[in-house]
């Protein structure tokens, strides 16, 4: 896995809610116990080591010479509180092949987002929401990786 960065005003610990077309706040006193993208990097890495799509999934902090890379870009995070509850959360996923011989490295650039209907306007509803919502993203950017595995460049020396 490579980076997994978190655009601003979701990129804090505070839980966002989202009160107008344009207006965001932050919730200072209910907060997540890790950011955002360290959330997102560490479920994306345990699903797609549990889905078996490559022989291992590991963080940056390794020795290993990975031969695909996959950075993650973290769009929307919030609860959108202007008509009814809900969690929105839009992710996007980039997956390259690491081989300096290849002219173009990107085997896939996905986006999805998906919202789910919260049952309160709780920050533990909106939190639950939002797990929900990666989730089913995850769920969906699995069934790509598999239409992307029959496709894959073989690793280095292969």
């Amino acid at each position: 896995m490579g980076s997994v960065s978190t655009a601003p005003p979701f990129d804090g610990k505070s839980l966002v809610y989202r009160l107008g077309d344009q207006r965001y706040e932050k919730d200072f006193y209910n907060i997540y116990s890790a950011l955002p993208n360290e959330m997102v990097s560490n479920a994306t890495r345990q699903w797609i080591n549990n889905a078996q799509i490559f022989s291992m999934t590991v963080g940056q902090g390794n020795s290993f010479f990975p031969f695909y890379s996959l950075q993650i870009s973290v769009e929307e995070f919030y609860g959108d509180y202007r008509i009814r509850p809900e969690a929105v959360v839009t992710v996007e996923f980039f997956l390259t092949a690491t081989d300096p011989q290849k002219r173009n490295p990107i085997i896939g650039k996905n986006r999805y987002t998906k919202r789910v209907t919260l049952k309160d306007n709780t920050p533990q509803s909106l939190v639950l929401g939002q797990q929900e919502a990666l989730t089913q993203i995850l769920k969906k950017y699995e069934m790509t990786l598999y239409k992307y595995a029959g496709n894959l460049p073989p690793p280095l020396g292969q």
